[in-house]
């Protein structure tokens, strides 16, 4: 999988706005693990060492379109300068005159860091207008971003139309390279794991990556939807409603290819996703008042199995 990447040349002197991934554990106003911020160390580089004036654009969790404090970047960006040994200049909006101002002004050894796109409604909508302010005062947009890759945003896609070039960052790049080592011609056996929180997010993959796989793992929130579409109470957990027809056309499918699907046998569950009455069920008594918060112990035992078997015990 080739994708279009950026020389010094393509930048050397230009505004470039770049796509990241900020969207980090964040708990009692601390990130827990900066990994994402630190993944785009590599691009963030090439692009300053070119001469490069850069700012930032991310989301950082559910706001749901709305201006919410407890959503804002500006909490994370004492972890932004130490991860990148650099000054940080935040400007709380992703749009507007702001942050034309910002980009210009700012010097060598600083970058610009934008509030949350996803405080606009129009940001999930891919709003042409509102792609088109996005990349106002930019040049150059850089996508480096693989985990926001597949959704139609103005901050992923909507952008390009209104920049003069538009390029993948190295994190992009490995990522597609590792997605297409597995894709297009994997070895056998071969391990396919699924976990986040939608089905319809890996809707492709899934279909793409069904006739090549020898087992697939399925965890996470959208294991609950699997869960259903067998008929299993799920009790208050996640469910993509609007996929269990999926859920269960991909069960036969895969039955029918002989490709071993593993969903949780047990989980832990809780009344709420913050409570701490924690518990371990078999996912054939899970209570209706719970909700499955992550896999079980026995579960664990049987991903491992597979993925040291090629098919373990199981």
């Amino acid at each position: 999988m080739k994708l279009k990447t950026f020389t010094p040349a393509d930048v050397a002197g230009k505004k470039v706005l770049m796509r990241v991934d900020f969207n980090v554990p964040f708990k009692n106003g601390k990130v827990t693990d900066d990994s994402r911020i630190r993944a785009h160390t590599s691009t963030l580089k090439k692009l300053l060492d070119a001469g490069a004036k850069v700012a930032l654009i991310s989301h950082f969790g559910r706001p749901k379109g709305k201006v919410d404090p407890a959503f804002s970047l500006s909490q994370i960006v004492p972890d932004i300068e130490k991860a990148y040994n650099l000054k940080v200049v935040f400007v709380n909006d992703c749009v507007g005159e702001k942050v034309i101002s910002a980009v210009d002004s700012i010097q060598p050894g600083e970058i610009v860091v934008l509030e949350n796109s996803r405080f606009h409604p129009e940001e999930q909508k891919n709003d042409p207008e509102f792609s088109k302010k996005m990349a106002e005062g930019f040049d150059v947009f850089v996508m480096d971003a693989f985990s926001a890759s597949h959704r139609a945003d103005c901050s992923t896609s909507g952008v390009i139309p209104f920049v003069k070039a538009a390029f993948a960052g190295d994190l992009l790049e490995r990522e597609g390279e590792m997605l297409g080592a597995v894709s297009e011609n994997p070895a056998k056996p071969y391990v396919l794991i699924l976990g986040g929180a939608k089905v319809s997010d890996k809707i492709d993959i899934v279909g793409n990556l069904l006739d090549k796989a020898t087992t697939i793992l399925i965890g996470g929130g959208m294991a609950y939807t699997f869960l259903k579409a067998q008929g299993k109470e799920i009790g208050k957990s996640l469910c993509d409603e609007e996929r269990l027809d999926f859920a269960k056309d991909t069960l036969k499918k895969a039955a029918d290819m002989g490709v071993k699907i593993l969903l949780p046998v047990d989980s832990v569950v809780a009344s709420g996703i913050d409570a701490s009455d924690t518990e371990i069920v078999s996912s054939d008594s899970m209570p209706a008042d719970k909700m499955g918060l992550d896999i079980g112990p026995e579960t664990v035992k049987n991903f491992i199995a597979a993925l040291d078997g090629p098919y373990g015990s199981i």
